[in-house]
């Protein structure tokens, strides 16, 4: 066997040891400031109403909802709003022209609080106190109406019974 001769190179050892304090340099990271840009104040949106009266047509409305349930609870009032707003919907009609074609009756020139609440509760906000489309009512202490019984009843609120048409409309 023959030997190959080998020789080192070389070699040369290096230290690794920490670093001087001096010879740190901490860069800081950048400082971001935000940008203010003046802007106007948001204005309040005003929802849309869920059936818009002209101040005439809340008049009658409120006079209509305080003749017939003026004595009557906040729901009773509710209801007989639901009834004149779901006749306007139906027959694309104002409800002055509802009052005449649905034979209301009573009519009270000083609605209270509670009917005026009432009357916007429906016909602005659209807080509909039944899911049911009544159209109709009356009260039976007060008059008896065969007509009304043919109609599909719905619910007694105070002295009022609360009918709606047998289909959907």
């Amino acid at each position: 066997m023959v030997a190959i001769g080998y020789e080192p190179e070389e070699v040369v050892i290096v230290s690794i040891s920490e670093p001087k304090m001096e010879e740190v340099v901490y860069e800081a990271a950048p400082i971001i400031k935000p940008i203010v840009t003046p802007t106007k104040p948001v204005e309040p949106i005003e929802p849309e109403p869920f059936y818009e009266l002209s101040d005439e047509q809340r008049r009658i409305v409120e006079n209509i909802v305080m003749g017939e349930s003026g004595s009557e609870s906040y729901l009773g009032q509710r209801l007989v709003a639901l009834c004149i707003v779901n006749a306007c919907l139906k027959d694309n009609i104002s409800p002055s022209e509802v009052r005449v074609k649905y034979q209301y009756a009573g009519w009270n020139e000083n609605p209270t609080d509670s009917v005026k609440d009432a009357v916007s509760s429906v016909f602005d906000d659209g807080d509909l106190p039944s899911d049911e489309q009544i159209l109709y009512f009356y009260a039976p202490k007060w008059t008896k109406s065969a007509w009304h019984e043919t109609q599909r009843y719905v619910m007694t609120e105070g002295g009022h019974k609360f009918f709606a048409e047998w289909e959907e409309w």
